[in-house]
């Protein structure tokens, strides 16, 4: 009824307009995962979008040159914090031996320099060789402590860098990325055995790389033992047996036997099976390398490691591997031909000189004599 009616009533009013809906907060997405090994690469299209192979391929190489080279350098960390600690240990294995009347077998396994460390501490009063078995045991007790290095720290976070700025999804992971991979790793041989050449010829080539290769090799025989749960001295111990071998392994003369196959039929035939060659010679390499791995881990920390287990993988890929790499060298060949052949560049497994002599005494091996 009009008496109910107020004054507020009658004054007329604007209806408000409707409020927008209220929008639920949106899922997370399943479909972008993280980038490290999840299967997108956030520079190959975006996120949401699938990467692609020809990415995959560059990012594996991209990240076996930076990991190769932070393992080199994280090993090489690895194994100079090694060596002091079995230094400490000599020492401390002496001091007692010198303690215990056996001086014979104090110095038995010791260096000039350590000799006459230890017979300091024969000629010492009592009080003296009480401080030098103190600092003695307080250095060993700083080592085993086992704190990264410089080299270590820096060569980890180059491994790290490597691994995040250049993933390779899950889908794409297969022999061609490992390839690629394998090659991107071999450039900081290759660059170590160039300096090496640059200051002392073939022999200096050689002689550069062998450090390298023994240096990831231990960086990486290292980590594979922690994880296995392998104790910090015997994962030490595997990790130098597996340096000296795989350095062993590269200055075995290979190259030699594979290159004696003869050359045959035209140019072309010629250049792909030096091809086949350059492939047989780095895969043998990598067989070799590949079951040496697993002959150490079985005899030092995984006694259930079958010996050819990753075997015929390594030698697929060390193949594709050497194959793609004597791609230049094969060309600079087919450039150059002697008396109407095909005369390939031999450089070796790396594409370092070869530390053979030229057959016809002079000049180098890809290309022809130079009179004096």
């Amino acid at each position: 009824p009009a008496a109910n009616l107020t004054f507020e009533d009658l004054i007329p009013r604007r209806e408000a307009a409707p409020s927008a809906p209220v929008q639920a907060a949106p899922e997370p997405s399943a479909v972008v995962p993280s980038p490290i090994g999840g299967g997108y690469d956030p520079d190959d299209g975006g996120p949401g979008v699938p990467q692609s192979y020809g990415r995959a391929l560059l990012n594996a190489g991209n990240q076996g040159l930076i990991t190769g080279t932070g393992a080199a350098i994280a090993g090489a960390g690895q194994a100079y914090q090694t060596g002091q600690l079995q230094t400490a240990r000599r020492h401390m294995a002496a001091m007692n031996a010198i303690d215990s009347g056996d001086i014979r077998g104090a110095m038995a396994g010791l260096t000039p320099i350590e000799r006459g460390q230890m017979s300091a501490y024969l000629r010492a009063p009592p009080d003296e060789r009480t401080a030098m078995r103190s600092r003695e045991q307080a250095t060993f007790a700083d080592l085993d402590k086992r704190t990264p290095n410089a080299a270590m720290r820096t060569g980890e976070s180059i491994n790290k860098y490597g691994t995040e700025t250049f993933p390779v999804a899950r889908e794409n992971e297969g022999i061609g990325t490992k390839v690629a991979s394998t090659i991107g790793g071999v450039v900081p041989l290759v660059g170590a055995g160039v300096a090496g050449a640059v200051v002392g010829g073939p022999a200096g080539a050689v002689a550069a790389t062998l450090p390298v290769i023994g240096a990831q090799s231990f960086h990486s025989t290292r980590q594979e033992a922690l994880q296995a749960g392998a104790p910090p001295q015997a994962a030490d111990q595997a990790a130098g047996i597996s340096a000296l071998t795989q350095m062993g392994i590269m200055a075995t003369p290979v190259g030699r036997v594979v290159r004696a196959f003869p050359e045959l039929g035209a140019p072309l035939t010629q250049a792909l099976i030096e091809l086949g060659k350059r492939g047989a010679e780095f895969g043998t390499f990598s067989a070799m390398s590949k079951f040496a791995d697993n002959f150490v881990a079985r005899h030092q920390y995984d006694p259930k490691r079958d010996l050819m287990d990753g075997v015929a993988e390594a030698a697929a890929i060390g193949a594709g591997a050497g194959a793609v790499m004597g791609v230049p060298s094969v060309v600079r060949g087919a450039r150059q031909p002697r008396g109407g052949g095909f005369t390939p560049e031999d450089n070796g497994p790396l594409g370092l000189p070869s530390p053979e002599p030229p057959a016809d005494g002079g000049g180098t091996s890809g290309g022809p004599a130079v009179d004096g």
